[in-house]
Protein backbone atom coordinates (compact mmCIF):
# COMPACT_ATOMS: atom_id res chain seq x y z
CA UNK A 1 0.00 0.00 0.00
CA UNK A 2 2.57 2.57 1.10
CA UNK A 3 4.95 1.48 -1.65
CA UNK A 4 2.30 2.20 -4.27
CA UNK A 5 0.96 5.47 -2.82
CA UNK A 6 4.35 6.77 -1.74
CA UNK A 7 4.43 10.29 -0.33
CA UNK A 8 0.74 10.92 -1.02
CA UNK A 9 -0.20 9.14 2.19
CA UNK A 10 1.95 11.59 4.17
CA UNK A 11 0.71 14.95 2.88
CA UNK A 12 -0.06 17.00 4.89
CA UNK A 13 -0.30 14.42 7.71
CA UNK A 14 -0.19 10.66 7.93
CA UNK A 15 -3.31 9.12 6.40
CA UNK A 16 -5.41 7.14 8.91
CA UNK A 17 -5.08 4.09 6.67
CA UNK A 18 -1.39 3.91 7.58
CA UNK A 19 -2.30 3.47 11.23
CA UNK A 20 -5.23 1.16 10.59
CA UNK A 21 -2.99 -1.28 8.74
CA UNK A 22 -0.80 -1.70 11.81
CA UNK A 23 -3.80 -2.04 14.13
CA UNK A 24 -5.24 -4.69 11.87
CA UNK A 25 -2.05 -6.74 12.06
CA UNK A 26 -1.98 -6.64 15.84
CA UNK A 27 -5.69 -7.32 16.24
CA UNK A 28 -5.35 -10.34 13.95
CA UNK A 29 -2.81 -11.80 16.37
CA UNK A 30 0.21 -10.88 14.28
CA UNK A 31 1.80 -8.87 17.07
CA UNK A 32 5.40 -9.21 15.88
CA UNK A 33 4.32 -8.09 12.40
CA UNK A 34 2.55 -5.08 13.95
CA UNK A 35 5.73 -4.20 15.84
CA UNK A 36 7.82 -4.40 12.67
CA UNK A 37 5.22 -2.36 10.80
CA UNK A 38 5.10 0.42 13.40
CA UNK A 39 8.88 0.46 13.71
CA UNK A 40 9.15 1.09 9.98
CA UNK A 41 6.22 3.54 10.07
CA UNK A 42 7.92 5.53 12.83
CA UNK A 43 11.07 5.90 10.74
CA UNK A 44 9.04 7.00 7.74
CA UNK A 45 6.89 9.39 9.77
CA UNK A 46 9.99 10.99 11.27
CA UNK A 47 11.38 11.53 7.78
CA UNK A 48 8.17 13.00 6.34
CA UNK A 49 6.73 14.84 9.32
CA UNK A 50 9.54 15.37 11.82
CA UNK A 51 10.09 13.85 15.27
CA UNK A 52 7.61 16.05 17.16
CA UNK A 53 4.64 15.79 14.80
CA UNK A 54 1.54 14.24 16.43
CA UNK A 55 1.42 11.43 13.85
CA UNK A 56 5.07 10.57 14.50
CA UNK A 57 4.35 10.49 18.21
CA UNK A 58 1.32 8.28 17.54
CA UNK A 59 3.55 5.75 15.77
CA UNK A 60 5.81 5.67 18.84
CA UNK A 61 2.79 5.11 21.05
CA UNK A 62 1.51 2.28 18.85
CA UNK A 63 4.96 0.69 18.73
CA UNK A 64 5.16 0.75 22.53
CA UNK A 65 1.60 -0.61 22.81
CA UNK A 66 2.29 -3.64 20.62
CA UNK A 67 5.65 -4.25 22.28
CA UNK A 68 3.82 -4.43 25.61
CA UNK A 69 1.30 -6.86 24.13
CA UNK A 70 4.00 -9.26 22.97
CA UNK A 71 5.58 -9.12 26.43
CA UNK A 72 2.17 -9.82 28.03
CA UNK A 73 1.69 -12.75 25.67
CA UNK A 74 5.13 -14.19 26.38
CA UNK A 75 4.65 -14.03 30.16
CA UNK A 76 1.13 -15.55 30.16
CA UNK A 77 0.81 -18.92 31.92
Amino acid sequence: MAAVAGNYLWHPDGHPLLFRAGESLGEAGQVTAAIAYYDDLHTTATTHLGPDHPDTLATRHNLAYWNARVEDHDSAP
